[in-house]
């Protein structure tokens, strides 16, 4: 600690003693970690389709204020700690992550303002304006952040096996369409009554019904892709027919 903190606490005070054993304590930083990622579970129940009448509406919103009440509190007391700005290499603005981070809480505090007068939709939004603080929690951990730079160095090879997928599904897809196209068209008979055999459009034309064609289609490029990666994926693979 140095100089006099906001003009109102200088070295000797006791309140800024007391505050700097706080914020560098295990406690704090458990505490404040916890918070964060508290975050992520509020990300993973919120919904735009919830009510916020409802009780677990209700019980988001409280919580969402208690994590920007303890990230303001937080952030005053490091203030109050380090200084503002002109106490020197450790003030709280002398960093470029803490300024970041002391705008990514003032800007959750929109909860008071949103839930009171704005409405309840712009929860997400602050949710995710404080996902930046669990990303740095990470790279304080020494194992995942040896995990995320191994994900970054491999980020290059992984678009290059990203391109040669593309590619060989591109392929299959121009197969497809000079062998496929037009062929998954059938008749719809929901308009026919009568127990007959229908083999040609002509035929489902004649009786009545509608010659449609089928969501997984070779007719085009994108449809193709479209259905080669679903069959890879198995994605809503279930649903078709």
């Amino acid at each position: 600690m140095s100089g006099k903190s906001l003009n109102l606490f200088d070295r000797d005070n006791a309140f800024r003693k007391w505050c700097a054993r706080i914020v560098i304590s295990k406690g704090f930083l458990w505490t404040r970690n916890g918070f964060i990622l508290l975050t992520l579970v509020l990300l993973v129940f919120n919904n735009p389709f919830l009510s916020p009448d409802s009780t677990m509406g209700i019980a988001l919103t409280a919580i969402n204020k208690l994590i920007s009440t303890v990230f303001l509190v937080e952030l005053a007391l490091k203030i109050i700690a380090r200084g503002m700005y002109w106490n020197g290499k450790n003030s709280y603005c002398s960093h470029p992550w803490r300024v970041i981070d002391g705008l990514l809480i003032l800007a959750g505090m929109i909860t008071y303002i949103d839930y009171f007068s704005v409405g309840y939709h712009h929860q997400s939004y602050v949710l995710v304006v404080r996902v930046p603080r669990v990303i740095n929690i990470l790279f304080k951990n020494r194992s995942m952040k040896a995990a995320l730079i191994s994900l970054y160095q491999a980020f290059p090879a992984l678009i290059k096996l990203g391109v040669f997928v593309f590619i060989n599904l591109l392929v299959l897809a121009v197969i497809g369409i000079q062998f496929k196209r037009g062929f998954f068209y059938y008749c719809d008979t929901h308009n026919i009554s009568l127990d007959v055999t229908i083999e040609t459009k002509q035929d489902c034309m004649d009786y009545g019904g509608d010659w449609v064609n089928n969501d997984n289609n070779f007719d085009n490029i994108g449809n193709a892709l479209n259905v080669l990666f679903q069959m890879c994926t198995a994605v809503t693979w279930e649903k078709k027919t």
